[in-house]
């Protein structure tokens, strides 16, 4: 007796199976290194599961191939621990979404072009719609160390410099890219006897006995040079870092409700578009929640994603997205930065898990 299978049935099962998964990013991966990727660490989780981890490249020229113990310096990816900290401390009603912040951090008080004052809130920092300066532009070096989220949020002056920068649009009117998460940081750590590091332990990484993510970064596991257009490159702090396990960790976690982190409704709350229907530069058919972006148009973002993914790319060279209508988490780090852009390798990666 045949029984009939309706065919997308059988073609979804078939591309979004361990095996073919596995297949496609190795493919993608190979040829990377054979490029200008030096190092990466991929791991991806479906319906929960891990299917498919690989430890690929060295962490420096003639060096230590990397392994699952080496940590990548997360850059612009260690935002997604300071928004997780503080939407906590929102939950906890210690702050407040949308009222100003300077009734916590009273020496941030930005202003606009013309002189008059700025209020700016939580939600508006965490949207990267606070008005905040971008810092240094993407092609400088430093800028690795730009996007970094220290843990000298609190060291003095550093928040009335921030302030002192005009900020370039009305808080809540447009979307733009930048240090906000800085201002959040130090949010943190006012609330946290003047430590993010402390911050975060207790309020992400201590409830998951996370101890491959931070800013004490162990010699076994510390990471080599970055690659700029193939020449190393030291920065003079490492940041936070990670291991990819710790990261995808972190990403399950929220994917499946906040664990004993965050609340369903808080992170309902993160992964809502707080950008309306505003066009994001450099981020055609997205949106963005509270700590990264969400997929609204997959045809304007000429992406096999469902509507709804969230994702963050990163210039200095990571990605990661979770999907949870397929029930699927990708993370990619790298230690090659620009890798990540439109094109490149994240697309790459992203393209081979879904079969494009």
């Amino acid at each position: 007796m045949s029984v009939n299978v309706p065919l997308r049935t059988v073609y979804a099962y078939d591309l979004l199976s361990a095996v073919a998964i596995g297949r496609r990013v190795d493919t993608v991966v190979n040829a990377a290194l054979r490029g200008q990727v030096v190092g990466t660490q991929i791991r991806i989780a479906l319906d929960g599961r891990l299917i498919y981890q690989r430890n690929a490249g060295v962490l420096e020229f003639n060096g230590a191939p990397v392994t699952a113990a080496c940590r990548f310096r997360l850059a612009c990816l260690s935002r997604l621990p300071v928004a997780i900290a503080t939407l906590a401390l929102v939950q906890q009603e210690y702050l407040y979404l949308d009222e100003d912040i300077r009734q916590w951090l009273p020496e941030y008080a930005p202003t606009l072009a013309d002189g008059s004052p700025g209020m700016v809130t939580v939600r508006q920092l965490l949207s990267h719609c606070a008005g905040v300066t971008n810092g240094l532009p993407l092609s400088d070096a430093t800028h690795y160390e730009d996007a970094c989220v220290a843990d000298d949020c609190q060291r003095p002056g550093k928040l009335q410099q921030l302030g002192q920068v005009p900020l370039h649009s009305r808080p809540g009117s447009a979307w733009s890219e930048s240090l906000a998460y800085d201002v959040l940081a130090a949010l943190l750590a006012r609330h946290t006897g003047n430590s993010l590091k402390c911050a975060l332990q207790q309020r992400v990484f201590g409830p998951l006995q996370l101890s491959n993510i931070g800013f004490d970064t162990p010699a076994q596991g510390r990471p080599g040079p970055i690659f700029i257009a193939g020449q190393p490159f030291m920065p003079s702090r490492d940041g936070m870092t990670a291991s990819a396990d710790a990261y995808l960790q972190l990403l399950e976690t929220l994917r499946l409700g906040g664990g004993n982190l965050l609340s369903k409704v808080m992170v309902g709350e993160m992964t809502t578009v707080q950008t309306a229907d505003q066009v994001l530069p450099g981020l055609p058919g997205r949106g963005h929640g509270l700590g990264f972006s969400l997929l609204r148009d997959p045809i304007a973002a000429d992406s096999p994603e469902s509507p709804g993914t969230w994702r963050m790319d990163s210039a200095c060279g990571h990605s990661w997205f979770v999907d949870p209508t397929q029930r699927l988490s990708m993370v990619g780090f790298s230690n090659t930065p620009l890798s990540s852009q439109n094109q490149g390798f994240a697309n790459a990666l992203r393209n081979a898990v879904y079969g494009v």
